[in-house]
């Protein structure tokens, strides 16, 4: 989503793009003319920081420690790290929507959602959020809760729990369910 994510920067209204300091960072997974002319794009934008290639995790951290809002503009994923990290550094989200995102973050208040592929919706999003701290600022708060609420280490474990008793609840007499 590198493409969707130039073409959205390129598309914003002055007042919001005079506001927003963007690190782009990572592999680009393909090398490809699209990739390339995105790249070319971002090179030539005012506020945007290439950092193209393999990120340490430290490195990471550190640029998530600190960043108001994250955003992933992929057009299809199942699982992110990236996404994983940034909830535990507190920080808004404007993520694609497509159903790994959605099954992470539902409705919280922490994503605003854009539809995958379009620059334009993305663009309409950071405008709004680059003219408004204040909610990303609430947007990093749903984070916080919702890192320490439903996605926290103690409710994995009481759903795991809760699996493994279902398990031994309905498996065949004999038969021992999550035992070493």
């Amino acid at each position: 989503g590198i493409d969707v994510l130039a073409a959205a920067l390129e598309r914003l209204p002055e007042a919001a793009h005079a506001r927003l300091h963007v690190v782009v960072c990572g592999p680009a997974l393909r090398e490809d003319a699209g990739v390339a002319e995105a790249v070319g794009k971002l090179r030539r934008l005012r506020g945007v920081d290439l950092r193209l290639g393999f990120v340490p995790e430290a490195a990471l951290d550190a640029r998530l420690a600190k960043a108001d809002l994250v955003v992933l503009p992929h057009r299809e994923v199942d699982a992110s790290g990236v996404l994983m990290k940034a909830l535990g550094y507190d920080v808004a989200v404007v993520a694609s929507d497509v159903p790994a995102f959605r099954e992470v973050l539902g409705d919280s208040p922490v994503a605003q959602f854009f539809r995958a592929g379009d620059p334009d919706a993305l663009a309409a999003a950071l405008a709004k959020l680059a003219l408004d701290p204040a909610r990303v600022a609430a947007m990093g708060q749903a984070a916080a809760a919702l890192r320490t609420g439903a996605l926290s280490w103690s409710r994995a474990a009481e759903a795991t729990e809760a699996v493994y008793a279902a398990c031994q609840r309905r498996a065949p007499a004999g038969l021992a369910v999550g035992r070493a």
